[in-house]
């Protein structure tokens, strides 16, 4: 009488397990994978977690408990089971075959970013500098002084006597130059063959000197006018002095006589300073000293003096010492006659 209750509830079991795997194979649901005969129940969560385990089954010898190994979680959304039940005897022993399920959709890509705008301009590009090397700096040039008198108008000779491609004046400013840098000794005496050695010389030589450089012959010149105009010359007209041509042309009163002649005659004051040109002859006292007028003129615009009176600087500011002009005088050639211009002849 015991075991009625029992049998009655195996065989409620056994009908109950078919009904249900009837209505489980009728159905147009995802099968479910079974294990040893049993069937399996298949739930799947919200957020696509499965989880199969067998129902226990009791037999005989006793209950026993069969669980399925549970599978990876796979997004719900991504993932369908697949169709068709999973017959007995058909898996792998020891093993349970999961649930195989296949993508409804596409994966989501991601936009590709959209082209970057390629610039317009070139970036500036910087000097490559190699390594312990410093970059050579550009050199920046330095402007040059400006002439406070570079207003007033240089002169400039309508003669080039010697054909050299520089005027006059220039000429003899460049002869006179060249004196003062030999910076001959003082020395004033007389000469043989008339012409000192570069290395002595007066105050007169320097005149010689530079028209020698412009081509001129002052020494011929003057003995020219002392022959055939003795008159002028006082000194040698009274028979106080013998007309010598090795020594007529390095007198200072020789020369004045000759410049008032045939040179122009110009301002003696000194602060007219725009009448005071580069090249012109100066002669200074009673006829004692003379000079050429230079290039280079002081604060006050008043031009130095190239001459030799012994002193070491043969430039120098010297028109506004205590000298009084005498004389101021341009060799203009194309006022002389043409007989009295006398070529170099050494």
């Amino acid at each position: 009488m015991k075991k009625a209750p029992l049998l009655i509830l195996i065989i409620v079991i056994l009908l109950f397990t078919a009904c249900t795997g009837a209505v489980k194979n009728e159905s147009t649901s995802p099968a479910t994978p079974t294990w040893q005969g049993s069937p399996v129940i298949v739930y799947i969560s919200p957020a696509g977690v499965i989880d199969t385990e067998p129902p226990a089954v009791e037999t005989e010898t006793g209950s026993t408990q069969i669980t399925a190994p549970k599978t990876a979680e796979l997004p719900a959304a991504e993932l369908t089971p697949s169709s068709g039940p999973v017959m007995p005897g058909t898996e792998a022993p020891g093993k349970a075959d999961t649930p195989s399920f296949a993508p409804t959709t596409e994966p989501t890509r991601k936009p590709s970013p959209s082209p970057t705008a390629e610039p317009t301009q070139k970036p500036t590009e910087k000097p490559i500098v190699k390594p312990n090397q410093t970059p050579t700096p550009v050199p920046t040039e330095t402007p040059e002084p400006t002439d406070p008198f570079s207003y007033i108008e240089r002169a400039v000779s309508p003669v080039d006597f010697n054909g050299n491609g520089i005027d006059d004046y220039t000429d003899i400013l460049i002869g006179a130059r060249i004196d003062a840098q030999n910076h001959p000794r003082y020395d004033g005496s007389y000469q043989k063959n008339g012409y000192p050695p570069d290395n002595i010389g007066v105050c007169a030589d320097v005149i010689w000197r530079a028209l020698k450089h412009a081509g001129y012959s002052l020494r011929y010149m003057v003995d020219k006018d002392i022959k055939d105009n003795s008159w002028r010359y006082p000194q040698i007209a009274s028979g106080k002095e013998k007309r010598d041509n090795k020594i007529d042309f390095r007198r200072v009163r020789n020369l004045r006589i000759f410049f008032d002649e045939y040179a122009v005659k110009l301002t003696r004051d000194i602060y007219e300073i725009e009448e005071w040109q580069p090249g012109d002859i100066v002669i200074f006292n009673n006829n004692t000293h003379i000079g050429i007028v230079s290039d280079i003129r002081n604060e006050r615009g008043v031009p130095y003096i190239i001459h030799n009176g012994g002193q070491a600087d043969r430039e120098q500011d010297y028109l506004e010492g205590d000298h009084k002009v005498a004389a101021h005088y341009r060799f203009d050639a194309s006022r002389i006659p043409e007989e009295m211009l006398i070529p170099w002849e050494g």
